[in-house]
């Protein structure tokens, strides 16, 4: 799960700032959509504070993980570098990931993918659907 991932956030005005994972992949949006349904953030900073903290488990990891203003991040690594932007007004994820198949999905939309492509992220059986 070494796919490396853009994650933004916005409220529909301004953006925090963008978390660039280079060993985070797809579990960034399982985690963000996890903080999103709990709802236990105080603004998209607060929120973007709080999904990192989680996202490294409470270490600290060298070279994994940054934080660039909104923009800076986009294109920063290889073919496997798609970017994410939850927008928490409307509770719709936006991506240039080509595989998904269309540009806006919802918070249930996002995990089905997700589920599909990573299960052992949801209990299903480590190494499926994994590559």
């Amino acid at each position: 799960m070494g796919d490396r991932i853009v994650i933004q956030l916005t409220d529909g005005e301004r953006f925090a700032p963008d978390f660039y994972g280079h060993w985070c992949g797809l579990r960034g949006i399982k985690v963000m959509n996890d903080l999103c349904r709990r709802r236990e953030d105080n603004g998209i900073n607060s929120m973007m504070c709080n999904f990192i903290v989680t996202v490294m488990d409470g270490t600290p990891q060298r070279y994994s993980y940054y934080l660039y203003s909104h923009g800076e991040a986009e294109g920063m690594a290889d073919w496997d570098n798609y970017t994410w932007c939850l927008d928490v007004s409307s509770n719709t994820w936006r991506t240039t990931d080509p595989r998904v198949g269309k540009e806006s999905l919802t918070l249930d939309e996002a995990d089905d993918y997700v589920r599909c492509a990573r299960p052992s992220l949801y209990g299903g059986n480590p190494g499926e659907g994994d590559d």
